[in-house]
Formats: C-alpha cells, sequence, structure tokens
C-alpha cells in the first residue's frame, strides 16, 4: 500500500485532491479497512464534513468532551505530557488539616518521623501495561533480581545469558516479568475485552450445538454486554477515523509536518480540505496526532475483534493456566505510560526534581499484565505468584474487568499471596456503580461459593476521590460499597510520571490505589515487622473521616453519606497510620 504522502494530485499546486472514501479509507492504513470486526467504519468525505460541521457548533466545554478519550478500563486518557510538575499540582501527598486539601498526609509523616533512607527496603510489584525503567525519578527505584545479576560461570552477564540462571522458571527476568511477549521480542499492546473472547468461545460452542440451558443464558447475556460496550465505544471510533482520515487528506494536499502552522497553509480550495483542515486542527489543540488517533481507532477494533488471540503473539498454551515460562523479560513494553504513571505515584524519587512518591525506601517490580484491553486470568494469576516469589510485600492491581471466566485460578493466587503474608491493592474500578453484589467487577477480594466463599484478608479496595471535602468528594467515576469497597484515596487530576522523561496528570481508581500502595510500603518502612494483615487494619480503622457529609453518589444525582460508599467509610491517612502502628510490638 502506498504510503500517503506518496499519493500526488494532478495539478502541481496542490490545489485539491479529490478523494473517494475508499482512497480516504487506503490512506488511513490497513487498520482501517472497512470490514472491521464489529465496528461501523464511517470514515468518507461527507462524514468528515458533517463531523466538521458539527463540531463548529460546540461549545468549548462540548468540544473537550468529544474529544475526551477513555481508555478499556474507564479511565480519561489526555494525550499532553506536563514536562514541568508545579508544585500546586501535587495535592494527593498533603495533610487535610494543615493544607486544606483532602490528601493522605504523607508529607506530614515525613515532617514526624524518621523514615529510613538505607533499611527496610520494600519490594512493590506494579501488575499493569509496563514500567519505564528508566524515567530519571524512577530509575533509582526499580527491583533487580539477584539471582539474575552478576556474570554466570563463563563470564557472561546473567541479566543477558539467555538462561535461566536462579532456576525460576523465567530467563532473564531481571526486573520483573511481561507475561504479554515473546522470546523473540514481540509484544501484545492491544487485546481483545473479555467480554469479547467470552462472546467469541460461546459462539463457537452454539454454532456446534453443545449449548446447556444455563451456557445458552450465559451467551444471551454476553452478546448483549459486548453490544452494548460496543456501541458505547461508536462515537469515539467514528470521531478519530474521521481524525486519522483528515490528516491522510492534508498529507495528501502537502502537509509535511502535524503543527497548526502547516495545516493552516494548505489552500482551502474545497469543502472537502476545508473540513479537514477544521476537524485536524481541532484534534492537534486538543493534543492528538495522526499517530495517536491511529493508535486509539486500532485498539477500539482489537478490543472488539471476535477473530483476534493474542496467544498466537505470545506463543503460550491459554488452556494451560499454570504455564510457566511465556513471555519475555521486556518490563517496559510497547507503551508504559499507565503502568509509569502508578509506579511514579508509589516511588517517585522524593527530591526537588518532578514529584514526590509515597514512598522513600521502595524497590518497584514491574510485572506487564494489562494490555490496552482486558487482561486474561491466567496472565493475573501467574502475575501474582511471580511477584510473591520474588518477594514482593505489596502488589498493586489497577486494572479490572466485568468478567472473569478462570476466577478460580485467581482466587489461588490470592490465597498464595495471603498466606505470604503479601498485601494486595486493588482498584475499585472507574463505572460509578455500587459493586457489593461481586459478580460484575473483577478481581475481587471474595472468592468463589464453590470454594468457600470468603473476603482475602490481606487485600484492600481502592475507590477514588477528590480534593475538596465537598459534595463532590467522591470521584463520579469511582466504584463504591459498603462492603465490597475499602477505602478512598486521591485519584483525580494526579500528577506523575509517564515514558520519556516526562509527566501528566490522570485520574481513575487507577491512581488511587497507589496511593494507598505506598502508603502501604511507607508504613512497612517505618515498621519493618507489621505483617500485612497489621498494615492494612491500620490503615482501616485511621482514614480521615467526614461525619455526616453528604456527597453525589458516584454514577447517579443522589445524595449519599460518605461513610457509605466503603467499609472504612474514610479516606487514607497515612500518618493517622504511622501513629497507630508505633505501637505495635
Amino acid at each position: 500500500m502506498s504510503h500517503p504522502h506518496s499519493l500526488k494530485c494532478k495539478t502541481r499546486k496542490f490545489l485539491a485532491c479529490t478523494l473517494s472514501a475508499a482512497m480516504i479509507l487506503s490512506l488511513a492504513g490497513p487498520a482501517f479497512a472497512a470490514d472491521s470486526p464489529g465496528i461501523e467504519n464511517s470514515s468518507s468525505v461527507s462524514a468528515m464534513e458533517r463531523l466538521s460541521n458539527e463540531l463548529d457548533t460546540l461549545s468549548t466545554q462540548e468540544l473537550q468532551k468529544r474529544f475526551t478519550v477513555r481508555n478499556a478500563k474507564g479511565e480519561i486518557v489526555s494525550p499532553i505530557s506536563n514536562q514541568n510538575a508545579k508544585e500546586s499540582d501535587l495535592w494527593s501527598t498533603l495533610d487535610p488539616e494543615a493544607d486544606h486539601v483532602q490528601g493522605t498526609a504523607t508529607e506530614k509523616v515525613y515532617r514526624s518521623f524518621h523514615v529510613p533512607a538505607d533499611k527496610n527496603q520494600v519490594i512493590v510489584a506494579v501488575v499493569d501495561s509496563g514500567v519505564d525503567i528508566t524515567h530519571p525519578d524512577l530509575a533509582g527505584h526499580i527491583w533487580t533480581n539477584a539471582g539474575e545479576s552478576g556474570l554466570d560461570a563463563n563470564g557472561h552477564d546473567k541479566a543477558t545469558n539467555g538462561i535461566d540462571d536462579d532456576g525460576d522458571g523465567y530467563v532473564d527476568d531481571v526486573h520483573g516479568w511481561n507475561f504479554l511477549g515473546n522470546p523473540n521480542g514481540q509484544n501484545i499492546n492491544s487485546n481483545t475485552l473479555e467480554v469479547t473472547r467470552e462472546y467469541a468461545r460461546m459462539k463457537k460452542k452454539a454454532q456446534a450445538g453443545v449449548l446447556s440451558s444455563d451456557e445458552r443464558t450465559y451467551l444471551a447475556k454476553v452478546e448483549k454486554m459486548y453490544q452494548d460496550q460496543k456501541n458505547a465505544r461508536q462515537s469515539e471510533y467514528s470521531t478519530f477515523s474521521q481524525v486519522v482520515a483528515a490528516y491522510a487528506l492534508l498529507r495528501a494536499n502537502g502537509l509535511k509536518e502535524e503543527t497548526t502552522q502547516a495545516i493552516a497553509a494548505i489552500p482551502s480550495s474545497s469543502t472537502e480540505v476545508i473540513a479537514a483542515k477544521n476537524l485536524a486542527t481541532r484534534a492537534l489543540n486538543a493534543g492528538y496526532t495522526s499517530q495517536a488517533a491511529a493508535k486509539i481507532v486500532n485498539g477500539i477494533k482489537i478490543n472488539f475483534d471476535l477473530d483476534f488471540d493474542s496467544s498466537t503473539v505470545v506463543g503460550d498454551h491459554p488452556e494451560v493456566l499454570d504455564e510457566k515460562g511465556y513471555g519475555n523479560n521486556d518490563v517496559t513494553g510497547p507503551d508504559a505510560m499507565h503502568g509509569t504513571h502508578v509506579a511514579g505515584i508509589i516511588a517517585a524519587d522524593r527530591n526537588d526534581f518532578g514529584i514526590d512518591g509515597q514512598a522513600l525506601n521502595v524497590k518497584i517490580m514491574s510485572v506487564r499484565a494489562v494490555p490496552d484491553g482486558d487482561e486474561r486470568d491466567k496472565d493475573v494469576g501467574n502475575a501474582i505468584r511471580f511477584a510473591v516469589d520474588h518477594g514482593a510485600r505489596v502488589i498493586n492491581m489497577s486494572f479490572g474487568k466485568p468478567l472473569s471466566p478462570q476466577k478460580a485460578y485467581v482466587d489461588a493466587a490470592m490465597k498464595y499471596a495471603e498466606a505470604k503474608g503479601v498485601l494486595l491493592v486493588h482498584a475499585a474500578g472507574n463505572d460509578g456503580m455500587n459493586t457489593e453484589s461481586y459478580d460484575n467487577n473483577f478481581p475481587n477480594k471474595r472468592t468463589l461459593a464453590d470454594t468457600g466463599a470468603r473476603d482475602i484478608e490481606t487485600w484492600i479496595e481502592v475507590g477514588a476521590s477528590s480534593p475538596q471535602a465537598d459534595q463532590d468528594l467522591p470521584a463520579g467515576f469511582s466504584n463504591w460499597g459498603k462492603t465490597s469497597v475499602d477505602l478512598f484515596a486521591p485519584g483525580t487530576d494526579i500528577v506523575s510520571t509517564v515514558p520519556g522523561n516526562q509527566y501528566k496528570s490522570l485520574q481513575g481508581t487507577s491512581m488511587a490505589s497507589p496511593e494507598v500502595a505506598g502508603v502501604a510500603a511507607l508504613m512497612l518502612n517505618l515498621y519493618p515487622f507489621a505483617t500485612a494483615q497489621e498494615v492494612k487494619n491500620a490503615l482501616m480503622s485511621t482514614t480521615t473521616q467526614y461525619d455526616g457529609l453528604q456527597v453525589a453518589q458516584p454514577g447517579s444525582e443522589n445524595l449519599i453519606r460518605f461513610s457509605d460508599l466503603s467499609v472504612s467509610g474514610g479516606i487514607v491517612n497515612a500518618y493517622n497510620a504511622a501513629v497507630q502502628m508505633s505501637s505495635l510490638k
């Protein structure tokens, strides 16, 4: 296929290339073929003009909403990075009493306690999309596997000798492990949603005529879920498909660089080019280059592709859940933004540069198991076991999904972590819903009934909160539950590290969870003899309370007491927890 800029107009002055819808699709690249599985492709010149005209009628706020992108986990993702983190943006570790924002009071801990920088080191596993281990605010806090370090008997570097030196079943697992790649260095970035995988699986069973009555009911359920979720992404998919097509049309008309000045300089000699200039300019002002827009569209397509199978890349055997050794040691992966942001919240250097993480003497173990899409239960279970077996005392899990077909396998891994005294910290999710039924958000702390339903004792489920103690204290997107969510933590407008030595503000329970994981690591810095259960008990019993405060129930306009949104009824408070734990013997 020709590259877009190789297509030439018949006129030498690049006046106006009239491109057919098929040509626009070809310019957009192979990922935008019209037969995209499950997603309607509306890329055409007329559609571009309609969208351009529609955007002209929107207010600034409506435009911002139109270009707001949520990832597969429901978190708002901004394409723009903040090169310098401003002090005014860093609210999450501040003290509710002294600073009048509802932070974790972590800075008060550092003012009031001696936190050792040279002992009591804590390993925190970040099970996520990958971590940029070279970021200057994180590089000094990356875990190194002693068994894969130094020289082997032949004088070769154990980190790169292609040998499982420590005999753990993973080759060259120096800084963690990547369950989303293969030994040849290929990695999965986007993957299908769990509902896509389940719908495809059940459809095949139905075609074979082997469905029971219960399975037919389940098929109807997953089909509806699949269609509902696909429809919910259609507007986003259509908008960004047109953005990609607009950039392609402009390149065909002479655009050499993606800047507003270069776009403005393209002659506006046809309605199609005028629409493309308008659309591309608005997208660029919102931070979306053609590459960023294409990434969004490609990710959505794969999320709903009924034929996509990540195992063809990874090379594992998906039916063998306890399989060891598949994957590779690339703990960063193709897109480590989410995991790097999470890691920074926990462990960024506490210095005058960038941001300050929650914990001081901490090492991050990157365990890559979360794609742009839904993580597989197999990978989650194996990631937890890897982290436990390699010394993690805290595991952060900023991910979730509405279905878990192999939940029993994940439950077994959670019980293993519990038995080994490891604290499991999990993001509650971003659907603005009550999760007390334990059947709509996975993984969760409640084990399956057929294996003896109970709550994992070392599990902390975290909702997201906002800076001000008013009606909007709980983040409007946060999941909640008087028995299912344990506590809340800062999760809106959180600035942290992202790849490329940069910083970005993100929001979601994915950000709230590492605030708590970091506080837990800080408690273990101070009190290394404490058990996971003792740390959890301290965090739960010392939260900042808001007696009688009526807040907007997340996901609705109803009012509810903030204390009724979680087990503890409050927001994690590091200082209060440190004071209480000081009495431990």
